[in-house]
């Protein structure tokens, strides 16, 4: 859906912070984050439900000089699930022979005692001549939820998503593999005592290839954000 800057209010999400962090792979430069709330008012003045934006810059530590800027007004709905915490990731996800991306990681939860439920994304970045080019969006890295009664029973599964990149190339940029750990969790009642039942962890490995534009995200890897 395309927002224009005339049709929304925005406001400060108090949840999360300003983020900011040095591109330690890049000497010099600096990568900060600022998250907002907004809302899409219509011609009548009502406001839809809320949104959660992102502005993502690379700025030069010395002189202050934005090197690179985006805008991602759409990056999540803000409902019962909320945004709690931005990450800057600055491993080393060297994409290409010239280029380096960093990632940021937003997590969302609610607050639910009984069905609790979280889930971590990752945009991924290049920072290009003239500004930042996303190249990949809503790449799922860790999920978790379940069902319970808020003291011992519970059933549910905890996702993990490790991202590397690997030597293949698809249209001149390294492929990435992104490999999943998913375990069960169960916790049973006897008596006055929890028990913990242990249960192996599901191993899965997905290849994102680039398609030109930006890195296809396999469909379990795709979180729904609207």
């Amino acid at each position: 859906m395309e927002i224009n800057d005339d049709q929304i209010t925005a406001r400060c999400n108090n949840a999360l912070a300003i983020q900011c962090k040095s591109w330690l792979q890049k000497a010099r430069l600096d990568i900060i984050v600022r998250p907002y709330a907004y809302t899409i008012v219509t011609e009548a003045g009502s406001d839809h439900e809320p949104y959660l934006g992102m502005v993502v810059a690379v700025v030069d530590e010395d002189t202050g000089t934005v090197l690179g800027k985006m805008n991602e007004k759409h990056l999540m709905t803000v409902d019962a699930i909320e945004p709690r915490e931005i990450d800057i990731d600055t491993a080393n996800y060297k994409v290409s022979d010239n280029e380096l991306a960093f990632g940021i990681r937003v997590t969302r939860r609610n607050q639910s005692g009984v069905n609790p439920y979280s889930e971590q994304i990752m945009n991924l970045y290049i920072l290009t001549v003239n500004d930042l080019k996303a190249i990949a969006r809503r790449l799922l890295t860790a999920s978790y939820g379940g069902e319970g009664d808020r003291k011992c029973v519970f059933t549910g599964v905890a996702t993990k998503v490790f991202i590397d990149v690997i030597g293949s190339k698809s249209n001149g940029y390294s492929e990435l593999v992104a490999r999943t750990k998913t375990t069960p969790i169960r916790y049973v009642s006897a008596g006055e005592v929890c028990h913990k039942i242990e249960k192996n962890p599901v191993m899965q490995s997905y290849v994102l290839k680039f398609d030109g534009q930006s890195y296809r995200i396999p469909k379990p890897l795709q979180a729904s954000l609207d």
